[in-house]
Order: C-alpha cells, then sequence, then structure tokens
C-alpha cells in the first residue's frame, strides 16, 4: 500500500509530516515535545558523542539534541523507513551538516553492507528512540536491531579488494568469515584499507547479536 503524506502546521506554527493519518510530532508544539525527548534520554546523550536515531519525522528531536551537546565532535545517523518522508524532509528542512546522516531502512541486508556505518557501529553509538515513529514501524526497526549478518564472504565480495577476492578464488563454498579472517590474517601486509571491513564486520556478527 502506497504510504501517503501530508504537512500541516502545529498551533505553534511548525511544520507537522502526518504519514497515513498518523502525526509524527505533537500539534500542539514540536520543539517543547523535542525538549522532553532530550531530557528522557540525557543520561545516553552526556556519556556519548555518536548516536544512531531511530525516526525521522521533522527532525525537531535532533534538534533539541544538536543544542544540549557541547562539543562539535559527534556523529549522527538517522533510520527511517519511510522514503517519501526522507524526500519530503530534505525538500523543506535538510540538514546541512555532513555529521548527519540519514539511512532509509529498506532493503536491510544493503544498510548492513555500508562499510562507513559499520564502522559506526563498531564504535557503540547511543540508540535514541523517536516512540512514534518506532510505533509506526515496529517489525522494521525490529528487523533492523536483530538482523544477524551474513558468515560468508561471497556476500561482501563488492566490499574488499580484488587482491583479496583473488587470493580465495576456488575455496570452498561453504567457508564463513572466521575461515577468511585467518587468510586474511596469514597476508604479510593489506594495503587496502577497505579490507579491514571484515575484521570490523566479525565483532558486530558474534552469537548473532549486532547492538
Amino acid at each position: 500500500m502506497p504510504e501517503i503524506l501530508e504537512i500541516k502546521n502545529s498551533k505553534s506554527n511548525s511544520a507537522i509530516p502526518i504519514l497515513n493519518g498518523i502525526h509524527l510530532h505533537s500539534i500542539y508544539d514540536p520543539r517543547k515535545e523535542a525538549e522532553i525527548f532530550v531530557e528522557n534520554n540525557i543520561k545516553q546523550i552526556k556519556n556519548n558523542n555518536k548516536f544512531l536515531i531511530l525516526g525521522l519525522g521533522y527532525a525537531y528531536h535532533i534538534d533539541a539534541l544538536l543544542q544540549e551537546l557541547e562539543a562539535n565532535d559527534y556523529f549522527i545517523y538517522v533510520i527511517e523507513p519511510s522514503k517519501i518522508l526522507i524526500d519530503s524532509f530534505q525538500k523543506e528542512r535538510p540538514f546541512n551538516d555532513h555529521r548527519i546522516r540519514i539511512k532509509h531502512l529498506g532493503n536491510i541486508s544493503n544498510v548492513y553492507q555500508d562499510t562507513n556505518f559499520i564502522d559506526f557501529l563498531s564504535e557503540k553509538p547511543s540508540i535514541l528512540v523517536h516512540t512514534t515513529s518506532f510505533n509506526m514501524h515496529q517489525n522494521s526497526y525490529k528487523s533492523f536491531l536483530n538482523y544477524k549478518a551474513s558468515t560468508f564472504i561471497t556476500d561482501y565480495k563488492n566490499n574488499i579488494s580484488a587482491e583479496i577476492r583473488e587470493k580465495f578464488e576456488g575455496k570452498p563454498s561453504n567457508w564463513n568469515l572466521g575461515h577468511y579472517l585467518e587468510n586474511i590474517n596469514s597476508l604479510t601486509k593489506i594495503e587496502n584499507e577497505s579490507d579491514f571491513f571484515l575484521l570490523g564486520l566479525s565483532a558486530l556478527i558474534l552469537d548473532g547479536e549486532r547492538l
């Protein structure tokens, strides 16, 4: 079923996205609501400078988060399942900050093949949940959080160098990531930094746990 997005003004005259009939922010004052979001997550905010935010809305909660951060060395990934919402946000009030990235939660396995995102996860970001967004897309977010990465090297062939791929030509098809890591570690030198993607990935799939 296609998504339906409307934009209306709140009582405080802020733009409010309404996705499939659901208001994603307060119809009275989304900025005040965003301040409460920060208050409710203040411990996680004070203890980290990396944040994984589940739910974009029109980002009033992210605006409030940025006002709370004391340093400029933060980095934020926002995970959002609704493409129509992302497109509307990018048109109407986009982030002008390279430290904030929006990822569309479409094909989950593709999300986890982004090497920059894997590196970000390895730094153990604080997870902040925009409740209305999460409730709208519970299945997508739960699948994302519980995703079990493949352990087979063939699923990551686009993320490693030709040198490494050539080394493993003709190896058994049932080899998992551990077999390849042993062989990578046997190399005298890894010159292509993308090959360290495998090492980071291996740390993220222990026992099938992600975050």
